[in-house]
């Protein structure tokens, strides 16, 4: 939708729990699996909030596929980032 909608402001918990995540594992493997699966989960709780508070935002963004298409998508990469972190962490765990 537009960038001066409020809801894009929610984008800020993404990175925020990437960040804090980030901090709390000190860049460990599995600590970073755990927070890349958190920020898949808060990148597709963005759009259901948006559905629940801002319905102004489904007419701007194209309909519900142009509210979790490109939501669904950056959570899918996330997921895949976790992946390749916790088959890091098993890894080390095997030596």
């Amino acid at each position: 939708g537009s960038e001066d909608n409020p809801a894009n402001l929610l984008y800020i918990a993404v990175l925020a729990a990437g960040l804090l995540g980030a901090g709390v594992s000190r860049l460990q493997p599995i600590g970073m699996a755990r927070t890349m699966f958190a920020a898949a989960i808060a990148q597709i709780l963005v759009p259901v909030i948006v559905l629940i508070f801002w319905k102004s935002a489904l007419v701007e963004s194209g309909g519900l596929a142009g509210l979790f298409v490109p939501n669904a998508f950056f959570a899918l990469l996330f997921i895949i980032s976790a992946l390749l972190f916790r088959n890091v962490a098993w890894r080390q765990k095997a030596l």
